[in-house]
Parts: C-alpha cells; structure tokens; sequence
C-alpha cells in the first residue's frame, strides 16, 4: 500500500515542464481541471435557477440574459484568477502589468466597451427584449 502511495505521488509531483521559477505537474493539471469543471457547473446550475425563475415570471428573459451574461463573465475571471495561481503565476505581478494595458485598452477600444456597456444596459432597461428585431 506505501508502495502504490509513493508512485502516485511520484506521478503527482512528475515536472513536465519546468521554466524559471514555474513548474508544471500533473497534479497541478488536475487541479486546473476540477476548477474549470466547478466553475461550469456552477454556471449551469445558476442558468437552471434562471430560467426556473422566467418559467414563474419572476423576471424577463432579457433580464435573465443581462444577469446570466455578468455572471458568466465574473466567475470566468475569478476562475482564471485561481487557476493562475494554482499553476504558480504570481498575480500581483499581473494584476500590475493589466491595470498597464487597461489604460490602453481604454484608450484604444474605447468605443467597443462603451458599446458592450451599453448593451447591457439595454438589457436590463428593458426596452429592448432578447430576439427584438431592431431596423436601422
């Protein structure tokens, strides 16, 4: 039984990929996996709760689009967040390097996030609806 504990933490631990301070093992790998698997099925159990609460009328389906949108968008960096870090990147030193390139970003496609802000705002304005056809 120590036996097979030791090789699979010997496989565990294997580096498949070493470059300065970052070292990637399989272990690691699944570790990115199971996030990724969470993150999905947490996103999936709230779009069921969603469309439970249009089925009741509780909220519009623009509005369960605008709120489903967000929070995909929230949970996909939270959960690159903790993937980063359980690789070992060190997110200060990214955090540092994008509030950089958002100063850019914000120049440079300033018009694109004002165009994607305003979208959700329609969305949830509700003058607008989720398969509305709008002729220009």
């Amino acid at each position: 039984m120590e036996e097979l504990r030791q090789s699979l933490n010997d496989f565990l631990n294997y580096e498949l990929l070493r470059w300065s301070s970052f070292v990637l093992t399989p272990a690691k790998i699944i570790l990115v996996l199971i996030v990724g698997g969470l993150t999905h099925l947490m996103l999936l159990l709230f779009k069921g709760f969603l469309n439970r609460q249009v089925k009741k009328r509780y909220i519009d389906l623009s509005v369960h689009y605008a709120i489903y949108q967000l929070t995909r968008y929230i949970a996909f960096v939270v959960a690159l967040g903790v993937c980063l870090e359980l690789l070992g990147f060190q997110l200060n030193f990214l955090i540092a390097s994008t509030a950089a390139l958002m100063v850019g970003v914000g120049i440079g496609l300033q018009h694109l996030f004002e165009d994607f802000i305003s979208g959700i705002i329609i969305l949830v304005d509700r003058t607008i609806k989720v398969n509305d056809v709008i002729k220009v």
